[in-house]
């Protein structure tokens, strides 16, 4: 039985994120944290932001994505430890190794699309 701070239905939840999104799962809080500032922020021009806020959105949904990828990457041929990236990224890294069938090229097409939905990540929700 899982126990934390806020009780039964935290605990589930939290099993539940780290089933799917694996170690990632411990900085959620931090991106739906700055999610929500950003909503905040734009709050007077919600409706002419509106379109920025989908984009903001979109990028940090693939940020977790591809961090869960990689992290599942990592741990699967580094470390020899299977299911840090939680369901979602043995699912993705699954996938780029059906389809490309090298698994270097998988790994520098995840590091490429991690790089790349980082800035995205960091430009929509940093800048003024």
């Amino acid at each position: 039985m899982v126990f934390n701070f806020c009780g039964t239905f935290g605990a589930q939840l939290s099993a539940t994120l780290l089933l799917f999104f694996g170690k990632i799962a411990y900085i959620l809080p931090i991106i739906l944290l700055s999610i929500l500032c950003k909503i905040i922020s734009l709050k007077e021009k919600f409706k002419k932001n509106l379109v920025y806020m989908i984009y903001a959105i979109i990028h940090s949904f693939l940020f977790i994505v591809f961090s869960c990828c990689l992290i599942e990457l990592h741990s699967f041929f580094v470390l020899n430890n299977n299911f840090l990236g939680g369901i979602i990224g043995i699912m993705i890294s699954d996938i780029f190794q059906k389809l490309l069938k090298n698994i270097y090229c998988v790994i520098l097409l995840t590091i490429f699309l991690w790089i790349y939905s980082c800035i995205l990540f960091i430009f929509c929700f940093f800048k003024k």
